[in-house]
């Protein structure tokens, strides 16, 4: 039963970071397929790039700052957490909307208690292994509906003791209307041999924290080396949260110490990566506990090549030799194989890249991810 325009329902969507990661891409492609069948609000942090995006899309944004310690269980977490609840206690009272929307466990974490005082719905979009099982349990407990970003998550939910009931697994999608500008780029590169042009570029997409395994890229990348010379090795991404500094810094000295440091380049973090989609012939995928995987289907989507690792999201997106390439996890000399495999057949890269882009249209386009969760939430508003 569809929800009628002339009498929208609420919902409010929370996000405790206001940087442009993953998650944040993905809650700005959502709200942007749900505008029109709902009201829309959004709770972020003030004044940072997500709440710049969400008012671009003409979406009314209320500032809502996010624990600062790590820490669930410290006593500065709980001061922050109980200002945190009150902060989006206060946006319920104001705005009154239908279903609160969790964007991921953290947000959940400040959204549980307000929901039950004011007795709003509650929706939890999964998408990460949280490190903590209890917190993901307690969060879910009073959930109406969480919705998982791919079945490797609600096998982590099922396992969390998680109502199973109350899983739902959607996709992420991107929005596919412009994504045929690089047809051009990928045939030319396709019509000619490593030798004849400068360079090849492989590129490496993600935030610094340890299970992205960067370390193995740089590693991949001197080998492949030794076999082609005129390769370059891009590595766009930083320590968004400031977490993992020593995981940065083992990256960075990785690189300096490597042979091809010279071929190696850091971009930082990126928000747009259309200049990057420019400049990159292939990506290098090297995390292995990833949820989902978004920024590969954007790969798929603008007709780059993608070398993976088959566990987890990754998996369930590229069919190995089909729309891309898996190899095993902690295998460096498969994922140089794969690789120089890239830079040699251009043919495969073809197949390769037509199949994917298939794939993201038939499976992965922002508009069928919206429809789907659409009809969730008319079933919870309904209910």
């Amino acid at each position: 039963m569809a929800i009628e325009n002339n009498h929208k329902k609420r919902l409010l969507f929370v996000n405790l970071r206001g940087v442009m990661a993953g998650a944040e891409a993905s809650l700005v492609s959502l709200v942007s397929g749900l505008a029109d069948g709902y009201d829309i609000e959004v709770a972020c942090p003030f004044k940072s790039a997500l709440s710049r995006e969400m008012s671009r899309l003409g979406l009314r944004c209320h500032g809502i700052s996010a624990p600062k310690s790590r820490s669930y269980f410290s006593p500065m977490w709980l001061f922050e957490w109980l200002k945190a609840n009150w902060c989006l206690s206060r946006i319920i009272v104001q705005i009154k909307p239908h279903v609160v929307c969790a964007n991921n466990i953290y947000a959940a974490t400040i959204s549980v208690l307000p929901t039950l005082i004011f007795r709003k719905k509650l929706v939890l979009h999964c998408r990460d292994f949280s490190r903590f099982g209890l917190v993901t349990r307690t969060c879910s407990l009073f959930a109406e509906k969480v919705i998982a970003v791919s079945y490797s998550i609600r096998e982590y939910l099922v396992k969390q003791d998680v109502n199973v009931q109350k899983i739902e697994v959607v996709y992420n999608g991107v929005d596919i209307k412009q994504s045929g500008k690089l047809r051009f780029k990928t045939a030319l590169m396709q019509s000619q041999s490593l030798n004849e042009r400068q360079s090849f570029c492989f590129a490496n997409i993600g935030q610094f924290v340890p299970w992205k395994k960067q370390v193995n890229f740089v590693e991949a990348a001197v080998r492949v080396s030794d076999e082609m010379s005129n390769c370059e090795f891009l590595i766009v991404g930083d320590d968004l949260l400031g977490w993992n500094s020593k995981y940065k810094k083992t990256l960075l000295d990785k690189i300096n110490n490597a042979p091809v440091r010279d071929r190696v380049r850091l971009s930082g973090w990126q928000s747009d990566l259309s200049g990057i989609w420019q400049k990159t012939d292939c990506l290098v995928h090297t995390a292995e506990r990833e949820p989902f995987g978004r920024i590969i289907i954007e790969a798929m989507a603008n007709h780059i090549p993608v070398i993976a690792i088959n566990t987890c999201g990754p998996r369930e997106i590229i069919e190995n030799d089909v729309t891309g390439i898996l190899v095993p996890p902690g295998d460096t000399e498969k994922l140089t194989e794969a690789m120089l495999k890239i830079t040699r057949d251009h043919e495969l890269v073809r197949q390769l890249t037509e199949a994917a882009y298939e794939r993201v249209i038939l499976d992965f386009n922002a508009a069928r991810t919206g429809r789907q969760i659409k009809r969730i939430y008319d079933r919870i508003l309904v209910a």
